[in-house]
């Protein structure tokens, strides 16, 4: 009698290791996700533990100076300190813990502005919750990585498109190297683009109101100093109204006394009743609002647009150094004194 012997056929073996090869794959892409994300969840929490070491040491105490450091230099001015923070600042923190990143056990970066009470840190993320990849960026190379980063937004200056730290390319106890551009971080999603010497006054914090609002949480209106071109002047700040922090950059004469030409002359602000000129052209600024105002110093409507450039019209509606002009009849704006910010 034939004896029958079963088995898998060849396309049997193929369905299994295939499913097999499917399990692994899914089993391997959900480890390495999850790893991917316990590595940012480390540096999260480090970030969190070190800007709190540093607020509490700074309410007693000036905050520590980096080991060595690139000047952040505007115009032989230094306005800030950058570098990677290491052990000397941490034990000086009262931190206790090793701060290095998880993945390649590099430091993290710390900048610290010239008053040392404000500090900046970024850590370099693997994944960014934006994206929709299915697969991370994983990788050990911070070109590949996405800055994040945590305290006051003073504005981390990285190498366009590679990543790399002011510091780790122009090396300890040099000003910024102009042959090469960088990118100013504010924050996770504000960014200042080809940065030279001179636009990180853009990234100070007293650049502009917007930067003040930003840097101090300043909220009331009123007269602040800020500097836009290399000296201190004094300025009119709206902080609440249509959004918040304009600069005033023009304003026509008081019932028509007087002289205007726009962006012609910088005066230092005392009151809202006198002529006032300061050059929009030295603040960075991407909104311009044309406000009209009273025999009060009570501004009463607003027209805003996006602008890309110095512009002093709105919508049809310029502003000459007696008041408003060209626009609509009725529309509120037509014949009454005006102002102008930017931000």
């Amino acid at each position: 009698m034939k004896k029958c012997i079963s088995g898998f056929t060849l396309v049997e073996l193929i369905v299994v290791v295939t499913i097999i090869a499917i399990l692994w794959t899914v089993g391997f892409v959900s480890y390495s996700n999850y790893l991917t994300w316990a590595r940012d969840a480390n540096r999260t929490s480090q970030m969190v533990r070190i800007s709190e070491a540093l607020q509490t040491h700074g309410t007693t105490n000036n905050l520590p100076l980096p080991e060595n450091w690139s000047d952040i230099t505007v115009w032989s001015t230094i306005i800030g300190y950058q570098w990677d923070i290491w052990e000397t600042v941490l034990q000086t923190i009262s931190y206790s813990t090793s701060a290095r990143d998880p993945r390649d056990n590099s430091p993290f970066i710390y900048y610290l502005w010239t008053d040392r009470r404000n500090f900046q840190l970024m850590a370099f993320m693997e994944e960014q919750k934006a994206l929709t990849s299915f697969f991370p960026q994983s990788t050990a190379n911070i070109s590949n990585r996405f800055p994040k980063s945590y305290g006051r937004k003073m504005g981390i200056l990285l190498e366009n498109n590679t990543n790399n730290p002011l510091h780790r390319v122009a090396g300890a106890n040099s000003d910024l190297a102009v042959t090469t551009w960088f990118t100013a971080y504010l924050s996770d999603n504000e960014t200042i683009e080809w940065v030279t010497e001179g636009d990180l006054l853009a990234a100070s914090s007293i650049a502009n109101c917007k930067r003040r609002r930003e840097s101090f949480w300043v909220s009331t209106n009123g007269i602040y100093a800020i500097n836009p071109n290399g000296s201190e002047i004094d300025v009119y700040c709206e902080m609440s109204e249509q959004g918040w922090g304009w600069t005033l950059v023009a304003r026509s004469v008081n019932w028509g006394s007087g002289s205007f030409t726009v962006g012609s002359d910088i005066w230092t602000l005392t009151d809202l009743w006198g002529v006032y000129n300061l050059d929009a052209a030295d603040i960075d600024f991407s909104q311009l609002m044309l406000a009209s105002y009273q025999n009060s110093r009570n501004i009463n409507t607003f027209k805003t647009t996006s602008t890309a450039s110095v512009i002093y019209t709105v919508d049809g509606h310029t502003l000459n150094q007696w008041w408003i002009t060209w626009g609509s009849s009725g529309d509120g704006y037509n014949g009454e004194q005006g102002m102008i910010f930017v931000r």
